[in-house]
Protein backbone atom coordinates (compact mmCIF):
# COMPACT_ATOMS: atom_id res chain seq x y z
CA UNK A 1 0.00 0.00 0.00
CA UNK A 2 1.53 3.09 -0.81
CA UNK A 3 1.08 6.01 1.65
CA UNK A 4 -0.13 8.43 -1.15
CA UNK A 5 -3.54 6.34 -1.93
CA UNK A 6 -1.80 4.08 -4.62
CA UNK A 7 -2.68 0.38 -4.22
CA UNK A 8 -0.43 -2.64 -3.99
CA UNK A 9 0.24 -5.93 -6.17
CA UNK A 10 2.29 -8.75 -5.80
CA UNK A 11 2.46 -9.68 -9.24
CA UNK A 12 3.43 -6.12 -10.79
CA UNK A 13 5.99 -5.87 -7.74
CA UNK A 14 8.02 -9.67 -8.31
CA UNK A 15 7.38 -8.53 -11.96
CA UNK A 16 9.59 -5.25 -11.71
CA UNK A 17 12.14 -6.97 -9.11
CA UNK A 18 12.78 -9.54 -11.93
CA UNK A 19 13.23 -6.91 -14.78
CA UNK A 20 15.84 -5.04 -12.21
CA UNK A 21 17.89 -8.25 -11.83
CA UNK A 22 18.14 -8.93 -15.62
CA UNK A 23 19.18 -5.66 -15.87
CA UNK A 24 21.92 -6.04 -13.40
CA UNK A 25 22.99 -8.95 -15.74
CA UNK A 26 20.42 -11.88 -14.15
CA UNK A 27 18.86 -15.18 -15.72
CA UNK A 28 15.44 -15.73 -14.69
CA UNK A 29 14.73 -19.36 -15.22
CA UNK A 30 10.80 -20.33 -15.33
CA UNK A 31 9.61 -23.74 -14.43
CA UNK A 32 13.07 -24.93 -13.68
CA UNK A 33 13.20 -27.70 -10.87
CA UNK A 34 16.06 -27.89 -8.34
CA UNK A 35 16.76 -31.18 -7.10
CA UNK A 36 19.56 -30.69 -5.03
CA UNK A 37 22.10 -27.54 -3.78
CA UNK A 38 25.38 -29.44 -2.55
CA UNK A 39 29.35 -28.15 -1.43
CA UNK A 40 31.47 -28.91 -4.36
CA UNK A 41 34.60 -28.07 -5.11
CA UNK A 42 35.22 -24.35 -4.49
CA UNK A 43 31.90 -23.36 -4.39
CA UNK A 44 28.34 -25.57 -4.68
CA UNK A 45 26.69 -27.57 -7.02
CA UNK A 46 23.37 -26.83 -7.82
CA UNK A 47 21.20 -30.13 -9.89
CA UNK A 48 18.48 -29.35 -11.44
CA UNK A 49 16.27 -31.32 -14.17
CA UNK A 50 17.84 -29.93 -17.28
CA UNK A 51 21.44 -30.71 -15.63
CA UNK A 52 24.55 -29.46 -12.95
CA UNK A 53 25.21 -25.77 -12.27
CA UNK A 54 28.01 -24.57 -10.45
CA UNK A 55 28.85 -21.58 -8.93
CA UNK A 56 31.15 -19.74 -5.82
CA UNK A 57 28.07 -19.21 -3.99
CA UNK A 58 24.20 -19.39 -3.77
CA UNK A 59 21.29 -18.01 -2.15
CA UNK A 60 18.35 -20.78 -1.41
CA UNK A 61 15.09 -18.66 -0.75
CA UNK A 62 12.99 -21.92 -1.56
CA UNK A 63 9.68 -21.17 0.52
CA UNK A 64 7.90 -24.20 1.29
CA UNK A 65 10.47 -26.54 -0.16
CA UNK A 66 13.59 -25.13 2.21
CA UNK A 67 13.29 -28.27 4.35
CA UNK A 68 13.16 -30.79 1.50
CA UNK A 69 16.39 -29.26 -0.06
CA UNK A 70 18.37 -28.26 2.27
CA UNK A 71 17.61 -31.37 4.66
CA UNK A 72 20.72 -33.00 4.01
CA UNK A 73 23.02 -29.72 3.99
CA UNK A 74 22.16 -27.29 7.25
CA UNK A 75 20.44 -28.06 10.55
CA UNK A 76 17.75 -25.85 9.79
CA UNK A 77 15.14 -25.10 12.54
CA UNK A 78 11.10 -26.42 12.09
CA UNK A 79 9.80 -25.11 9.74
CA UNK A 80 5.67 -25.53 9.54
CA UNK A 81 3.96 -25.45 6.01
CA UNK A 82 0.49 -24.80 5.86
CA UNK A 83 -2.31 -24.10 3.26
CA UNK A 84 -3.81 -20.75 4.03
CA UNK A 85 -7.12 -19.35 2.47
CA UNK A 86 -7.36 -15.77 2.07
CA UNK A 87 -9.95 -13.88 -0.22
CA UNK A 88 -10.37 -10.56 -2.55
CA UNK A 89 -13.73 -8.92 -1.15
CA UNK A 90 -15.64 -6.53 -3.75
CA UNK A 91 -15.64 -3.34 -1.97
CA UNK A 92 -19.26 -2.23 -1.62
CA UNK A 93 -17.72 1.48 -2.56
CA UNK A 94 -15.24 1.07 -5.95
CA UNK A 95 -14.19 4.60 -5.06
CA UNK A 96 -12.72 4.07 -1.18
CA UNK A 97 -9.24 3.83 -0.91
CA UNK A 98 -8.33 1.12 1.71
CA UNK A 99 -5.17 1.21 3.98
CA UNK A 100 -3.31 -1.72 4.46
CA UNK A 101 -3.99 -3.30 7.84
CA UNK A 102 -2.47 -5.89 10.73
CA UNK A 103 -5.23 -6.88 13.40
CA UNK A 104 -4.18 -8.76 16.48
CA UNK A 105 -6.92 -10.87 17.14
CA UNK A 106 -8.24 -11.77 20.70
CA UNK A 107 -9.38 -15.25 21.14
CA UNK A 108 -13.25 -14.52 21.92
CA UNK A 109 -13.35 -13.65 18.59
CA UNK A 110 -13.19 -17.27 16.96
CA UNK A 111 -15.78 -18.77 19.03
CA UNK A 112 -14.53 -21.94 19.49
CA UNK A 113 -13.20 -22.43 15.96
CA UNK A 114 -9.09 -22.81 15.00
CA UNK A 115 -7.47 -19.59 16.75
CA UNK A 116 -5.85 -17.22 14.16
CA UNK A 117 -2.94 -15.57 15.30
CA UNK A 118 -4.33 -12.30 13.50
CA UNK A 119 -5.34 -11.09 10.34
CA UNK A 120 -4.47 -8.48 8.29
CA UNK A 121 -5.71 -7.16 4.87
CA UNK A 122 -5.32 -4.42 1.92
CA UNK A 123 -6.47 -2.93 -1.23
CA UNK A 124 -5.60 -3.87 -4.89
CA UNK A 125 -6.91 -3.78 -7.86
CA UNK A 126 -7.97 -7.37 -7.49
CA UNK A 127 -10.35 -6.40 -4.59
CA UNK A 128 -9.99 -6.20 -0.21
CA UNK A 129 -8.16 -8.76 -0.20
CA UNK A 130 -8.23 -10.00 3.56
CA UNK A 131 -7.02 -13.20 5.41
CA UNK A 132 -6.40 -15.27 8.33
CA UNK A 133 -2.95 -15.42 9.76
CA UNK A 134 -1.27 -19.18 10.14
CA UNK A 135 -5.46 -21.05 10.27
CA UNK A 136 -4.83 -24.00 7.98
CA UNK A 137 -3.88 -27.74 7.63
CA UNK A 138 -0.49 -28.76 7.70
CA UNK A 139 0.32 -29.95 4.61
CA UNK A 140 3.24 -31.25 2.01
CA UNK A 141 4.13 -28.20 -0.43
CA UNK A 142 3.67 -31.14 -3.53
CA UNK A 143 0.73 -32.04 -1.96
CA UNK A 144 -1.01 -29.38 -0.56
CA UNK A 145 -4.28 -30.03 -1.58
CA UNK A 146 -7.01 -28.72 -4.27
CA UNK A 147 -10.25 -26.63 -3.76
CA UNK A 148 -12.02 -24.27 -0.87
CA UNK A 149 -11.71 -24.88 2.71
CA UNK A 150 -15.11 -24.12 3.73
CA UNK A 151 -14.38 -23.76 7.05
CA UNK A 152 -11.59 -21.33 6.61
CA UNK A 153 -13.63 -19.55 4.37
CA UNK A 154 -16.52 -19.57 7.09
CA UNK A 155 -14.24 -18.67 9.66
CA UNK A 156 -13.05 -15.05 7.44
CA UNK A 157 -16.51 -14.19 5.90
CA UNK A 158 -17.21 -14.67 10.07
CA UNK A 159 -14.30 -11.68 10.43
CA UNK A 160 -15.41 -9.70 7.43
CA UNK A 161 -18.59 -9.51 8.62
CA UNK A 162 -17.25 -8.19 12.41
CA UNK A 163 -14.66 -5.96 10.97
CA UNK A 164 -14.74 -4.79 7.27
CA UNK A 165 -17.86 -3.59 6.85
CA UNK A 166 -16.71 -2.08 3.48
CA UNK A 167 -16.48 -5.53 1.71
CA UNK A 168 -19.33 -7.34 0.22
CA UNK A 169 -18.76 -10.68 2.15
CA UNK A 170 -20.93 -12.73 0.09
CA UNK A 171 -18.74 -12.45 -3.33
CA UNK A 172 -15.24 -13.69 -2.02
CA UNK A 173 -12.30 -15.25 -4.62
CA UNK A 174 -10.66 -17.31 -2.95
CA UNK A 175 -6.59 -17.40 -3.54
CA UNK A 176 -5.26 -20.51 -1.94
CA UNK A 177 -1.33 -20.39 -0.60
CA UNK A 178 0.96 -21.67 1.46
CA UNK A 179 2.75 -20.49 4.88
CA UNK A 180 6.08 -21.38 5.87
CA UNK A 181 6.94 -20.37 9.29
CA UNK A 182 9.32 -21.08 12.19
CA UNK A 183 8.04 -21.85 15.46
CA UNK A 184 8.80 -17.92 16.57
CA UNK A 185 7.77 -16.42 13.28
CA UNK A 186 11.43 -15.10 13.08
CA UNK A 187 12.60 -15.38 9.32
CA UNK A 188 15.76 -17.48 9.01
CA UNK A 189 18.72 -15.45 7.10
CA UNK A 190 21.95 -16.96 7.70
CA UNK A 191 25.53 -18.44 5.50
CA UNK A 192 27.42 -21.36 6.33
CA UNK A 193 30.08 -21.28 3.69
CA UNK A 194 29.03 -20.60 0.30
CA UNK A 195 25.68 -21.17 0.90
CA UNK A 196 22.81 -18.68 2.14
CA UNK A 197 19.82 -19.76 3.39
CA UNK A 198 16.57 -17.10 3.47
CA UNK A 199 13.58 -18.73 4.28
CA UNK A 200 10.48 -18.09 6.96
CA UNK A 201 9.04 -15.76 4.97
CA UNK A 202 5.79 -17.21 3.22
CA UNK A 203 2.88 -15.46 4.57
CA UNK A 204 4.56 -12.48 6.29
CA UNK A 205 7.41 -11.56 4.63
CA UNK A 206 6.69 -10.16 1.36
CA UNK A 207 6.48 -6.35 2.53
CA UNK A 208 10.10 -6.76 3.81
CA UNK A 209 11.68 -7.68 0.28
CA UNK A 210 13.67 -4.52 0.32
CA UNK A 211 15.74 -4.81 3.62
CA UNK A 212 15.75 -8.75 3.43
CA UNK A 213 17.40 -8.29 -0.13
CA UNK A 214 20.29 -5.77 1.64
CA UNK A 215 20.97 -8.41 4.16
CA UNK A 216 21.04 -11.15 2.16
CA UNK A 217 23.33 -9.16 -0.37
CA UNK A 218 25.89 -8.35 2.89
CA UNK A 219 26.07 -11.73 3.46
CA UNK A 220 26.97 -12.73 0.15
CA UNK A 221 29.07 -10.33 -1.46
CA UNK A 222 30.49 -8.91 2.23
CA UNK A 223 30.23 -12.19 4.26
CA UNK A 224 28.83 -10.26 6.86
CA UNK A 225 27.54 -11.72 10.15
CA UNK A 226 23.89 -12.36 10.20
CA UNK A 227 21.36 -10.44 12.62
CA UNK A 228 21.43 -12.36 15.65
CA UNK A 229 17.70 -13.41 16.02
CA UNK A 230 17.51 -14.83 12.75
CA UNK A 231 20.81 -17.00 12.77
CA UNK A 232 20.41 -20.80 11.97
CA UNK A 233 21.56 -20.91 15.68
CA UNK A 234 20.69 -18.31 17.59
CA UNK A 235 22.32 -19.14 20.37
Amino acid sequence: YHPRGGRAHADRTVAALQRSAVAHGAQIRHGLRVQSVLPGGDGLEVRTADGELRAPAAVVAAGAWTSTLLADVVSLPRLTVTREQPAHFPPLDPQASWPSFIHHLPNALTRGAATPRGAYGLGSPDGIKVGLHAVGPVVHPDDPGAGVDRAQLRLLQEYVTAWVPGADVDRPATTPCLYTLTDTADFVLDRVGALTVATGFSGHGFKFTPHIGGIVADLVLDSTAAPRRFRLNPS
